[in-house]
């Protein structure tokens, strides 16, 4: 979960200074905005067969324990599993990495998800019908990965954006609400959401 040692980063420091030589004012929040979203950019590029290490030398300047983040925000296979036990809640599949998909060849994505999805259904001990793109942007899927998703067999998917009735003819991409801190329900309307927990 490396975007969220970002953020504190970008929080903490007005100038981040990456290896080779770049770096990022970001002392006022849409500087700090910014550079979150072009050091994203740089970090969403590298190449995913040394992507830990590759990070890790990114990062050289900063002392970040990436795994306590984790440990601090993801929820546990415990509460996961009492969650699955609940008819109201669907457990949705992700990825064994979070790769962005444009990253990757189809097999390394069929394997991603396969993968995943089998752990999920040890754990819960339910077969996995869903699921969430990683980052889910225009920019990391497109057509060519919804044809990989629809060929699997999902009963439906989600990306980033918003919901329309066209999308009823194109459950392997329907579009999903991000909650953040500045989300508020009144933008979009009366509107029932789900939510939805990836792994």
């Amino acid at each position: 979960m490396w975007w969220y040692a970002l953020e504190d980063l970008i929080i903490q420091y007005d100038e981040i200074n990456l290896s080779e030589d770049r770096s990022f004012i970001c002392k006022t929040k849409q500087q700090k905005e910014q550079a979150f979203l072009d050091i994203r950019e740089i970090i969403l590029s590298l190449g995913k067969n040394n992507f830990s290490n590759d990070l890790d030398s990114l990062f050289a300047c900063y002392e970040i324990d990436r795994y306590q983040k984790t440990k601090e925000l993801a929820i546990s296979w415990a509460q996961i599993i009492e969650l699955a036990s609940d008819d109201l809640c669907t457990i949705a599949g992700h990825t064994k990495n979070h790769h962005a998909f444009n990253q990757l060849q189809e097999g390394e994505i069929i394997d991603e998800i396969i993968g995943a999805n089998q752990l999920i259904k040890v754990k819960i001990n339910k077969v996995v019908r869903h699921f969430s793109y990683p980052f889910g942007n225009k920019n990391e899927v497109g057509q060519s990965e919804f044809n990989i998703i629809k060929n699997l067999g999902f009963e439906t998917t989600t990306r980033q954006g918003s919901i329309y009735y066209k999308h009823k003819k194109h459950l392997e991409c329907l579009s999903r609400i991000m909650l953040t801190e500045n989300f508020d329900i009144k933008s979009i309307g009366s509107v029932r959401i789900n939510k939805v927990v990836t792994v």
